[in-house]
């Protein structure tokens, strides 16, 4: 899939990458502006690179039926996402939980400190057994009609890195990044 069709994220020190593709940004769009002035969220879905540098979304959920929320709160629910996640696990391409995502009603992202130790715990967790999740915060549409989006990976050694917009992707061959391109971050 060509660069055009995705949304790709790197920490600074180039150790971590994010690809969303860009139909799940869409969902994500649809998501947020359904949502209008309430926080809302939901899990991402999809699959690393086989050396986990890279993590590639190919889904996004809506928040489950059980999820509570406010105008600067939302609690995820989990109400049919462990049967979601074991028929992607057992499909001919597996896919797994990755992250979570949520939507922040205002244009400046920030994410709170239950949002930061929400994703610690889930990097420790051996229930999510996801060592390097990833927290993706969506915000409201600036005027020039581009949402704000900021994208953290989280480690088990309660390490967060923001991750940046880049204008290219790492170049996946095998499923291992094989070389780089130039790149500018944005």
């Amino acid at each position: 899939m060509s660069n055009e069709n995705r949304v790709c994220w790197r920490t600074p020190d180039a150790m971590y990458y994010l690809i969303i593709e860009k139909l799940q940004i869409k969902q994500l769009e649809k998501l947020c502006s359904d949502a209008r002035d309430e926080e809302t969220g939901g899990i991402l879905i999809g699959h690393y690179t086989d050396d986990f540098s890279t993590a590639i979304v190919t889904e996004v959920t809506p928040p489950p039926a059980d999820s509570r929320k406010g105008p600067s709160w939302f609690i995820r629910g989990i109400s049919g996402l462990r049967q979601l996640l074991r028929k992607r696990w057992i499909a001919y391409k597996r896919r797994y939980y990755i992250g979570e995502w949520h939507y922040h009603p205002a244009s400046i992202v920030e994410p709170s400190s239950n949002d930061m130790r929400q994703m610690t715990r889930i990097a420790n967790s051996k229930d999510y057994e996801c060592k390097n999740p990833i927290m993706l915060i969506l915000g409201q549409k600036v005027t020039a009609g581009d949402r704000s989006m900021r994208a953290f990976v989280f480690s088990s050694n309660n390490n967060a890195k923001e991750m940046f917009r880049i204008n290219t992707e790492p170049i996946i061959s095998n499923s291992h990044i094989s070389q780089m391109r130039l790149e500018n971050p944005t």
